[in-house]
């Protein structure tokens, strides 16, 4: 997967694939990992592009299929993205478009590349509810059914807001602030919307972030799902390769000031460690600064190439919370909301055992009893 999971490659690293292939693999497991990591387009342009020869031509016909299916409905969400913002600015709502399609053009130079889901939309608050009944002119429906005082609660509590056309089965997500107020990144909308820029995407101008903005933001998204995904990865090793000259000092300011300096180093280091994405000098030294970074990338690392998909264990998150944030602010509403998730009962606990709904608070009790068993079976099959 890290061989294949990009749109750049060398001789040694198509012989390397080549020698990996005749040695024997596990096919299922790798479209397992393709899967799961939303990295089938990439294995399938790396596998035709290296001419690869032993692969079962059931896989790729498989790969094909998929790919097919995943690029027509990229085509669709592109076309309807780029028609909402000319509505958007027909009626005088300038809006900055960001990961989705934007992502994949920007990045691997090719939307059917970087499978998406819904379109991300960033606007100035004030501009919020015009542009939500300008969507529901064009068919759209909010996610949350909300009266007015519940709906002014939460666009003071949260940051964006969800619509869904059901004839088009698109989603759109309207955002007036990059993160959740609680969460350690703390961007400025309104200045990364200042600092915004245009590029062309479907034949046409869209507003996007600028480049600083964007990786900074792609790290911080990294680190607020904890990197389960290696596609998140790969956002920032492509756009590493297709912006060599990038500013290092420029980004590194951005962290800074959006106080996600570590969340920077973790994401920098994965994709120069997984995908061997140039860093420069400076870029790596900044990594290098803290060697705690170095071992909570091994952590990540390790938990991805996990044959199944669990749940990170609570001192993984609690580890993960002390070293990617940057002050004690955002270590300690992570570790709050990390020890929330520890104790509160979840579905898993109640389909470990079904309780009277009079009884429900006993799953308090279910749940640590639920962890241990659980534990005790993954170590059981380990041995």
């Amino acid at each position: 997967m890290c061989c294949c999971a990009r749109t750049q490659w060398t001789p040694e690293l198509s012989a390397r694939v080549q020698t990996l292939v005749e040695q024997g693999l596990d096919w299922g497991m790798v479209q397992e990992l393709a899967w799961r990591h939303r990295l089938r387009p990439l294995l399938l342009r790396a596998l035709l592009g290296m001419e690869i020869d032993g692969v079962p031509p059931s896989v790729m016909a498989q790969l094909h299929r998929e790919w097919q299916g995943m690029l027509l409905l990229s085509l669709l969400r592109t076309r309807e993205l780029v028609r909402v913002m000319k509505v958007f600015r027909e009626r005088e709502i300038e809006v900055v478009a960001f990961k989705g399609p934007v992502l994949g053009q920007e990045a691997y130079g090719d939307i059917g590349l970087r499978p998406f889901g819904d379109l991300d939309l960033l606007l100035h608050r004030s501009d919020l509810l015009r542009a939500k009944n300008i969507l529901a002119e064009q068919g759209y429906r909010p996610h949350l059914s909300m009266n007015d005082a519940e709906e002014r609660t939460y666009l003071d509590e949260q940051y964006a807001y969800g619509f869904f056309r059901e004839d088009l089965g698109i989603e759109v997500e309207l955002h007036w602030a990059l993160a959740h107020r609680k969460f350690a990144f703390r961007a400025d909308p309104e200045a990364a919307w200042q600092r915004s820029r245009e590029i062309e995407i479907g034949g046409t101008a869209v507003r996007t972030l600028r480049l600083d903005d964007l990786i900074v933001f792609l790290c911080a998204h990294g680190a607020k799902h904890e990197w389960k995904q290696l596609v998140w990865v790969t956002d920032i090793a492509e756009l590493l390769y297709r912006y060599p000259d990038l500013d290092g000092d420029q980004v590194i300011e951005r962290s800074k000031e959006d106080k996600a300096q570590q969340m920077l180093r973790l994401g920098l280091l994965l994709a120069h460690r997984l995908f061997q994405a140039p860093l420069s000098p400076r870029l790596m030294a900044f990594c290098q600064h803290d060697p705690a970074i170095y071992r909570l990338s091994d952590q990540v690392i390790g938990q991805v190439f996990q044959k199944e998909e669990r749940e990170s264990r609570f001192s993984e998150r609690v580890r993960f919370s002390a070293v990617a944030h940057d002050d004690w602010y955002g270590k300690g509403r992570n570790l709050l909301q990390n020890f929330r998730l520890a104790v509160i009962p979840s579905s898993k606990d109640r389909d470990f055992v079904s309780l009277p709904e009079r009884w429900d608070f006993l799953y308090y009790l279910v749940r640590p009893f639920r962890i241990i068993r659980t534990r005790g079976e993954e170590k059981n099959g380990s041995d």
